[in-house]
């Protein structure tokens, strides 16, 4: 991913520059005439500061390999960032990345079919990882592309609008049968608020048609939640077990705010963490935890952060989000630009808003911000709906 996007940020700058004298004269690159970097307004600035104080954070790091490691990751995910407001122009070059972001979700399913020979609900729920690693990170791909294609098919696209439809909606439903099958709670609930927050935004627009359907979406969201935790509790992960693991997961987050308490201002350093969490680990958490086990992250992305890289850190994370909801004349978050979107790209808004909506309350359970394909999507987004 670090190599990909460098080599992308290189050909955009070779794209937009020019020497002015020699070759060696780095200091004299221009832009070319008619063209300007976009900054996305004070949301730009926003991701910027973020990034300023996760370098001034590796002061305090103990372990500074780990720390560079985590610059370089994050700077990827900033670098696509400005990628995607620098050149997609408009909301036709953000419906060919959500397609392309679709595709991904159902070569991904198709590929978990061949690793499992078909589906099988009576298997260990690690089984169901397609190329993520981790049925987790597979649910939080998957919550994202379900929302995508849902708004792809309540786009009217002329005469194709039938059979766009048919193929997104199927898109959606294998997609959602193998969130099912990761049994994350924390995608069910991503996507459960997901589709509340698009029938809300759909109750200010008044239309009474698709409100109906993100009913229907919204009702079979619940349904499909519930048919997951039934196959989780069929395998024997009972009450008693999703217990301990809700304990472990609260004296783990207990761990991440004495560390904030000792490292108000910039925190531990990013990316130590699992260097710092020895010292602060407790007793509670040792005993409820499985022999073996150990933590390199907080299970919620956004304690991590403000462990890692203190208040400061914390403060820069949520001024991007601010930014993105109050500081925009017509804010997609809030409902304005959606309410006012027309043409064929009228639902793109609301999907992507109701996708960046189910990463962020994922945020609160599992990690997602630091892992490369989630991570990704995240900087993805932000910059879509930032256009």
């Amino acid at each position: 991913l670090e190599l990909g996007i460098l080599v992308l940020l290189i050909l955009w700058l070779i794209d937009i520059t020019r020497l002015r004298d020699s070759p060696l004269r780095v200091a004299s690159f221009q832009l070319r005439r008619g063209q300007s970097l976009t900054m996305a307004g004070p949301l730009g600035w926003a991701v910027l500061s973020f990034f300023v104080v996760a370098i001034l954070s590796l002061i305090k790091a103990s372990n500074k390999y780990e720390g560079v490691m985590s610059i370089y990751q994050l700077g990827a995910g900033i670098g696509l960032f400005f990628l995607v407001v620098n050149n997609v122009k408009d909301k036709k070059g953000a419906n060919e990345i959500v397609l392309a972001m679709i595709a991904s979700g159902v070569v991904a399913c198709f590929f978990s079919l061949y690793e499992n020979r078909g589906i099988r609900f009576g298997t260990s729920r690690l089984v169901y990882t397609s190329t993520f690693g981790n049925p987790i990170f597979f649910a939080q791909y998957l919550t994202m592309a379900i929302l995508l294609s849902v708004a792809k098919s309540l786009q009217k696209n002329g005469v194709s609008r039938r059979i766009s439809r048919v193929f997104f909606g199927l898109a959606a439903l294998l997609m959602l049968v193998f969130l099912v099958l990761t049994r994350s709670r924390g995608a069910y609930l991503g996507l459960i608020f997901a589709f509340l927050y698009s029938f809300i935004i759909l109750m200010l627009r008044r239309a009474k048609k698709t409100r109906n359907i993100l009913i229907g979406l919204l009702i079979v969201s619940l349904a499909a939640s519930g048919f997951g935790l039934m196959l989780a509790a069929r395998k024997g992960e009972g009450q008693e077990k999703i217990k301990l693991r809700n304990l472990m997961r609260v004296y783990l987050w207990k761990s991440a705010l004495g560390m904030v308490k000792d490292n108000p201002l910039l925190g531990v350093g990013v990316g130590n963490f699992k260097i710092k969490y020895p010292l602060y680990r407790s007793q509670e958490e040792r005993e409820v935890t499985p022999k073996g086990v150990t933590y390199s992250k907080a299970h919620n992305d956004y304690l991590q952060m403000w462990a890692e890289m203190g208040t400061l850190g914390l403060i820069c994370f949520f001024w991007i989000l601010f930014s993105l909801v109050f500081l925009r004349r017509e804010s997609p978050l809030l409902g304005d630009e959606t309410l006012q979107a027309k043409g064929p790209y009228r639902h793109l808004s609301l999907g992507l808003s109701a996708a960046l909506i189910a990463l962020l309350v994922q945020f609160f359970f599992n990690p997602l911000f630091y892992i490369p394909t989630s991570g990704m999507c995240f900087w993805v987004l932000l910059g879509l709906i930032a256009l």
